[in-house]
């Protein structure tokens, strides 16, 4: 009786780890959903766009933004830097200059809808700081930075994207409306303001 105690005693006690390891392991899968789904997706594009800005009339270098995901984000804020790498005594220093941006703070994003023709779920944010001068070597990269909030969850997530100094980083035109991150090619001389006024947050939103 003593031995088939203790092989039930045995068979109980590794039923219980199989069951405590089990949901251990089923409630990590639910994390990892939970974690993909109720945290902020967007994407950046890997270019800027050399324009004029319609209501300032002065050129701007863009870069946009789209949420990926159905549900909408809250407290958007970007920053970008221009980062510049300098040897000293066997090391490396990195000055950073903050570049400006003519807002660099949203309240509310519109989650990606796919009848939503006008883009409500992507905005543009324009880099004020003339690019063309102040970005002069191939020792300098631009990084900017996103961060983003989950109106349910209330998880904060941080995005960041490196330009580096290429042919074809920055493009002379503007980005085509809604999902599209391509560049609608323009000669930045025959580009220039027009006299309608249009205010920064309705730009924000193409």
């Amino acid at each position: 009786m003593d031995q088939i105690g203790k092989i039930l005693s045995e068979v109980f006690s590794l039923k219980a780890l199989l069951t405590t390891v089990l949901t251990g392991f089923i409630s990590a899968i639910f994390i990892f959903i939970a974690l993909r789904i109720f945290r902020p997706r967007i994407a950046v594009s890997n270019q800027l766009a050399k324009h004029i800005h319609r209501s300032r009339g002065t050129k701007v270098f863009s870069v946009k933004i789209r949420n990926r995901s159905i549900l909408p984000l809250i407290n958007l804020e970007v920053e970008a830097n221009l980062i510049t790498a300098t040897k000293h005594n066997g090391g490396c220093l990195m000055d950073v200059k903050p570049l400006v941006f003519n807002m660099s703070a949203f309240h509310r994003l519109q989650g990606w809808r796919p009848w939503d023709s006008d883009g409500k779920y992507a905005l543009r944010m324009s880099i004020l700081d003339d690019l063309d001068e102040l970005w002069e070597s191939n020792s300098q990269h631009i990084e900017v930075t996103i961060s983003a909030r989950h109106p349910w969850s209330g998880l904060t997530r941080w995005f960041s994207i490196v330009y580096h100094r290429t042919d074809d980083v920055i493009v002379e035109g503007e980005f085509e409306t809604q999902r599209s991150m391509r560049i609608l090619r323009k000669p930045f001389r025959s580009m220039g303001p027009t006299p309608v006024a249009v205010t920064d947050e309705t730009l924000a939103k193409n």
